[in-house]
């Protein structure tokens, strides 16, 4: 009863981190999309342009850390799939072991066991060093996006006070 609670958690937890990272990509896809509709090449847009095009860099590279970190996402899902399926096998081993058995088919079985528990503590050191790729691709697309909003608002507002200074001469 209790691990049900616990799986339906996790799905939806799992669930709504999924749904966020592609709400963030679309975002980051949408920005895009605005910078390049709204990207001048005029010579007294030149700083504005500048502004724009470094924004839509940081924006492409959430996106690229957006996609990646999905990959990753499906990577890591696989990897824990796999170490649930050998856990379960060294669990139905070791009910076997209580059984009684050949010598031999008891060592077989003692040594697939040995085996499987090398196969998971390869599996949890595989999880690690993804789990650390997937955090550090999660915040340089949370900066990138970040960054990217403050650029465009500050073009904007230069833009503004440029466009006010010369009205004003």
């Amino acid at each position: 009863m209790a691990q049900d609670r616990i799986t339906e958690a996790w799905k939806s937890w799992k669930n709504s981190q999924i749904k966020f990272d592609y709400y963030v990509l679309g975002i980051a896809a949408a920005l895009l999309a605005y910078l390049s509709s709204n990207l001048k090449t005029e010579p007294e847009a030149l700083y504005q342009t500048w502004f724009e095009v470094t924004a839509a860099s940081f924006v492409l590279t959430a996106l690229i850390c957006g996609f990646f970190r999905l990959l990753d996402d499906l990577s890591l899902q696989s990897i824990n799939f796999q170490k649930l399926v050998k856990s379960d096998d060294i669990n139905k081993c070791k009910e076997k072991l209580k059984e009684p058995l050949e010598p031999n088919s008891r060592q077989k079985i003692e040594e697939f066991i040995e085996d499987t528990y090398e196969d998971i503590a390869a599996a949890t050191k595989e999880l690690e060093k993804r789990g650390k790729r997937f955090e550090w691709l999660f915040e340089i697309r949370n900066y990138s996006i970040l960054i990217a909003f403050s650029i465009i608002v500050f073009s904007k507002l230069y833009a503004a006070i440029n466009q006010t200074w010369n009205f004003c001469q």
